[in-house]
């Protein structure tokens, strides 16, 4: 017959993992998304959600940002939400590229 010690130190791992994994998913609940450039790395498809009209650096026809499902010309450069080419923003938000399209 097992100990009640015994068993108690045999599911005590088990536990202490299941609280971190649970501890580690509140953490990632947690996290603020990033929208400025220059405060760190944009991680996309995330940065797709950020408000594509955040005055962050200078305005541009020639940059496109994505809202609604499409991309649209007239991003700020500085911008997560910002992208150089109608295919970058493609790429990043909708996950696919098509035609040539700048």
């Amino acid at each position: 017959m097992v100990s009640a010690r015994t068993c108690l130190l045999m599911l005590l791992p088990a536990a202490l993992y299941f609280l971190e994994e649970a501890r580690g998913s509140l953490l990632v609940e947690e996290r603020q998304l990033v929208c400025d450039r220059r405060l760190g790395p944009c991680r996309y498809r995330e940065a797709c959600a950020c408000n594509p009209t955040l005055r962050l650096g200078r305005r541009s026809l020639q940059t496109y940002y994505y809202r609604r499902g499409r991309c649209h010309a007239g991003g700020y450069a500085r911008n997560c939400n910002g992208f150089p080419t109608r295919i970058a923003c493609h790429a990043a938000c909708i996950g696919f590229v098509f035609g040539n399209q700048r």
